[in-house]
């Protein structure tokens, strides 16, 4: 596909190799979704930041609740131990915070 014919058309041309089937127990809404977040997660952890299984690399992800972030965090658990992320949440707090004002 030449550079400039953009995607943004009711029809467009893209090669074979670069198109896969959506999974059937996601929405079309979902498959759209992916490309973005997913792929920005997947290509800086394991190709920019060599991220490989089990290599025992200890990763921080902040903002890990936004598209990417969360992406990213389901990268680790994929790449490392799920048992080596760690993660903060709310509900994990003692007590919940009260305003100060």
């Amino acid at each position: 596909m030449k550079a400039g014919q953009g995607a943004l058309a009711e029809y467009t041309v893209a090669e074979p190799a670069t198109l896969v089937a959506k999974p059937s127990n996601i929405t079309h809404a979902e498959a759209a979704a992916f490309p973005i977040a997913g792929l920005t997660a997947y290509v800086s952890l394991v190709n920019h930041g060599g991220l490989k299984h089990g290599d025992g690399k200890r990763i921080f992800v902040n903002g890990g609740s936004g598209g990417i972030g969360s992406w990213a965090v389901q990268v680790s658990c994929e790449q490392l131990s799920p048992d080596l992320v760690q993660y903060s949440a709310y509900d994990r707090l003692q007590k919940p915070l009260e305003p100060t004002w």
